[in-house]
């Protein structure tokens, strides 16, 4: 049978922007879309750019978005997509390297946040394994088996809409570990990931409120202000905004997270002030 293969390519040294190809593919309705991809780039177009590995579904280098939905290329099959076309896509939310390649290096610093590695130091090693029941084992017996493909963080709103978001596989890594009677680092790993998203997530609300600009909105609700009373309100918001860069800059910076709990506590009350003092004189007449 033959297969209408549409590919999203984008190439930085050439394009300006990625742009749909289309492929006609000769395939058995048992084979998978990563010999699809294959017989492109060996048949077809040799330019062709993407990752693959073991291809049996265990390394994870072959997500792709296949036909609108996050999936591994060397699992799935064509008869499984219908008789229709067949589009292949970069992994959304990640940045495009090359046609189906992203760049993996955030995803990867965001899971290396969570601490995924056995931690066990309040006590000496053990001559041979520390044992556990099968009872311990089975808790987090599901959360040995992420592949790390990013397919699932990167098909997560809350991972397009805040980059700070750890994302779902960063979080499964965790819990395997958390979970696990043997480690000692649960509360620690907890800690970390809280810190980072509450860090994050401070800085991001404090920018698009001075984005949004309390001066226009104040000035957009009240019509009747007159050109020296709008005046004051953009001097007075223009004041805070610089005081809000100076004020967040250092935000964050604390490596410990009780040092970065207080440099929010500040950070607060130093914005507090800041608006205050930038819109006390400031006659929004009522």
């Amino acid at each position: 049978m033959q297969v209408d293969l549409r590919i999203l390519r984008y190439d930085p040294e050439r394009d300006g922007k990625p742009h749909w190809e289309a492929y006609t593919v000769e395939a058995r309705p048992i084979e998978r879309v990563l010999d699809l991809l294959h017989k492109v780039k060996y048949e077809q177009d040799g330019t062709l750019t993407f990752r693959r590995s073991c291809a049996h579904g265990v390394c994870g280098s072959d997500a792709m978005l296949i036909n609108g939905r996050n999936r591994l290329a060397c699992r799935i099959r064509v008869d499984q997509l219908g008789k229709g076309r067949i589009t292949v896509a970069p992994l959304p939310g990640l940045p495009v390297v090359k046609d189906l390649v992203v760049d993996m290096d955030g995803f990867f610093e965001k899971y290396k946040s969570a601490m995924p590695y056995f931690v066990a130091d309040s006590t000496p090693p053990p001559e041979r394994e520390r044992r556990q029941s099968p009872e311990d084992r089975a808790r987090y017996d599901d959360t040995t088996k992420c592949i790390l493909c990013a397919a699932c963080t990167s098909s997560c709103p809350s991972f397009w809409a805040q980059p700070s978001y750890v994302g779902p596989a960063a979080i499964v890594n965790a819990h395997r570990f958390i979970f696990d009677s043997r480690d000692e680092a649960a509360e620690e790993r907890l800690e970390n990931l809280r810190y980072k998203t509450q860090i994050k997530t401070l800085q991001r609300r404090l920018r698009e409120a001075v984005d949004s600009g309390d001066g226009e909105q104040i000035a957009a609700a009240q019509p009747d202000l007159n050109a020296d009373r709008k005046q004051q309100v953009q001097s007075a918001n223009e004041k805070f905004k610089s005081q809000f860069q100076s004020i967040v800059t250092g935000v964050g910076t604390s490596l410990s997270i009780s040092g970065a709990q207080a440099q929010i506590k500040d950070a607060l009350q130093k914005l507090g002030s800041a608006y205050q003092s930038s819109f006390a004189k400031v006659d929004c007449g009522g």
